[in-house]
């Protein structure tokens, strides 16, 4: 999903369950490798683990960072059409909306 945001022109979908599972899986991983911590014989283990779980985060990380960049960039575009705004998650329409205002402000004539 990231990487398909990031090369798309334009906003596509927002893929909350995609999301979802990620950060579902990631707070899994995450209790499992503090409960590695004690194990000293566990330490490479744990250590993988926490690298995956900082990549996992990276690329969550760099998708919502992708979209709230089409946002800024768009936001008029986004707003003119229902199908774009359809695409938005929850979260990203107070962003919209304050995008709007700044542009809104930054046309005086």
């Amino acid at each position: 999903a990231t990487l398909n945001e990031k090369n798309a022109p334009e906003i596509l979908q927002f893929k909350q369950d995609v999301v979802d599972r990620l950060q579902g899986a990631l707070s899994a991983q995450e209790e499992y490798e503090e409960a590695l911590e004690s194990d000293m014989s566990q330490e490479l283990r744990r250590m993988v683990l926490s690298l995956e779980n900082k990549r996992v985060r990276y690329l969550l990380k760099m998708y919502h960072r992708t979209r709230l960049q089409k946002i800024e960039k768009f936001a008029a575009s986004i707003v003119a059409d229902d199908q774009y705004k359809d695409r938005l998650s929850e979260g990203s329409l107070p962003e919209l909306a304050r995008q709007c205002s700044l542009h809104q402000g930054s046309y005086i004539p």
